[in-house]
């Protein structure tokens, strides 16, 4: 895996031995952060299930202010860990070995795009959209990103909206913002 675009372009990214992780295709990726570029700038990002940190990191290349990496798993964040610093990044950072939903309720940060993007086929999407609703951790135009099964349902909770839906395969991107908010 490489990072696609930005400052960190072209770098080298490890994926977290003996996982069942699924990084994100270049292709996938490439369309997921075309749709959103603009979404970035100076942002504060959330990456949830982040596995090797690569869609934080890209968001950190791509010009966000700031990232939270959020995996329970102790090899993903090492492996998070080793990215960031195989890329030189020292700053605009924090890790966090917890779970994505208790991570989500006690954060008192604002972010203004949140990737999620948990194992396919589990509640685990469905409760994180009703998480973010409920604590309400989003930036007034902030975004969600959603990785999920092209096949898989996804809830909208009161007050949001899928503002594009592109499917790559067996793979969905879907990009909620609030009613009347803007993905670009």
């Amino acid at each position: 895996m490489r990072v696609i675009t930005g400052l960190y372009k072209g770098g080298s990214l490890a994926a977290p031995k003996g996982l069942r992780t699924r990084p994100t295709a270049s292709i996938v990726k490439e369309s997921m952060f075309n749709i959103i570029r603009f979404s970035l700038q100076g942002q504060n990002v959330l990456d949830l299930f982040c596995g090797s940190g690569q869609l934080g990191i890209e968001a950190l290349s791509g010009g966000a202010a700031r990232a939270v990496f959020v995996d329970s798993c102790p090899r993903a964040v090492a492996t998070v860990r080793r990215n960031l610093a195989s890329l030189g990044v020292t700053s605009g950072f924090l890790v966090e070995k917890t779970d994505a939903l208790r991570y989500i309720r006690v954060s008192r940060e604002s972010f203004g795009v949140v990737f999620a993007d948990p194992p396919y086929a589990s509640t685990l999407l469905p409760q994180t959209l009703r998480a973010l609703a409920l604590f309400d951790i989003l930036a007034p135009d902030g975004i969600i990103v959603c990785e999920h099964g092209a096949g898989e349902p996804l809830p909208l909770a009161e007050g949001w909206r899928l503002s594009v839906s592109k499917r790559h395969g067996i793979k969905r991107i879907s990009i909620l913002t609030h009613e009347g908010g803007n993905a670009e």
